[in-house]
């Protein structure tokens, strides 16, 4: 797959230096009921300016950071779900702008694999941090609930560096390759590593069957809320992490 022509527009991060932007929360919040107001006609700015504190009340007296309000929000946000790479810094243009310029130069596609070691090195920082997200443990909630699934399904418990989760989301590899993050898992049994990208979709109908070639899991419909719907989070979890550790497992070399 030739990733080299045109790239798509950027996400914009959830945080300053995190995506193709600065745009944050309160600009998606915005930038939410600006569409509400354009349906409602004049009479209704009023009515989106009050919503708009309203939802920041919320936001605040239910102590949950911004971010993880928007998460609960009942959108589908790969950058809230996963998080971004920090695309917007000259450091990753460069890195990216290199490799693609090399492959183009041999005419061949760019490697998923190379791809992919471009922005291990611009991952999101922690919260109020310049240090980047540790892959074996990250902050995010979901991805954090599907590498311990994941790495106690496939007898990783307890080894910490083994499963690795790396987002994708606003960079090359999202583009061009199709993949929101990857799950990396580092196994003599795997030479080095196995890896299953990760794709979030609302179309929750069939899966086309060129989706199921391959090692990508495609995420369909909404990720439940762990608070509201326990239950049907927990199931979601297992549902999606089961799909992993089989992807991975056909991977691996048997003894």
């Amino acid at each position: 797959m030739d990733i080299t022509p045109g790239f798509g527009p950027g996400v914009p991060g959830s945080n300053p230096g995190e995506g193709e932007g600065k745009g944050g929360v309160l600009d998606f919040l915005a930038a939410r009921y600006a569409r509400r107001e354009n349906r409602e006609g004049p009479g209704g700015r009023e009515k989106s300016v009050t919503s708009k504190l309203v939802t920041s009340f919320m936001a605040i007296t239910h102590r949950y950071s911004p971010e993880h309000f928007a998460e609960r929000s009942g959108r589908i946000d790969e950058r809230f779900v996963f998080g971004a790479v920090r695309t917007n810094t000259p450091e990753y243009e460069q890195e990216k702008q290199g490799l693609i310029q090399r492959y183009r130069d041999m005419k061949r596609a760019v490697p998923f694999y190379e791809a992919l070691d471009v922005i291990k090195r611009f991952q999101p920082f922690k919260p109020d941090s310049s240090e980047p997200v540790d892959p074996a443990s990250p902050v995010k909630q979901f991805p954090r609930a599907l590498l311990m699934f994941v790495a106690e399904e496939l007898g990783f418990k307890g080894e910490e560096k083994s499963v690795l989760f790396w987002t994708a989301v606003g960079s090359f590899v999202d583009t061009g390759f199709g993949a929101d993050a990857v799950i990396e898992i580092v196994d003599k049994r795997c030479r080095p590593s196995c890896f299953v990208p990760l794709d979030v979709t609302l179309y929750t109908g069939k899966v086309a069957e060129k989706e199921k070639v391959g090692n990508k899991v495609v995420i369909q419909g909404m990720i439940p809320d762990p608070i509201d719907n326990k239950k049907e989070y927990d199931d979601k979890v297992r549902e999606i992490g089961r799909q992993v550790v089989e992807k991975v497992r056909a991977q691996m070399i048997t003894q």
